[in-house]
C-alpha cells in the first residue's frame, strides 16, 4: 500500500469487509487522500454480503 500511497492520484477501492476498509481509509486520508464517493453495491441479493467501492482522490 505505500506505493499506492505515493503513486496514484485516484483509488477506487472496493471491498466486502467494512471493518478493513475502514482500517485503510484511515491510511488514506493520513496521506492526504479525499474521500470524494462511496458506493455500496448488493451484489449478492441472496446473502447479507455487500460491496462497498470508495473513490479517493489527491
Amino acid at each position: 500500500m505505500r506505493y499506492v500511497l505515493r503513486c496514484t492520484r485516484t483509488v477506487v477501492y472496493v471491498s466486502c469487509d467494512p471493518a478493513t476498509q475502514m482500517r485503510d481509509l484511515k491510511s488514506f486520508l493520513a496521506a492526504g487522500y479525499t474521500l470524494t464517493a462511496a458506493q455500496p453495491f448488493d451484489l449478492f441479493p441472496q446473502t447479507r454480503h455487500l460491496e462497498c467501492v470508495l473513490t479517493l482522490t489527491l
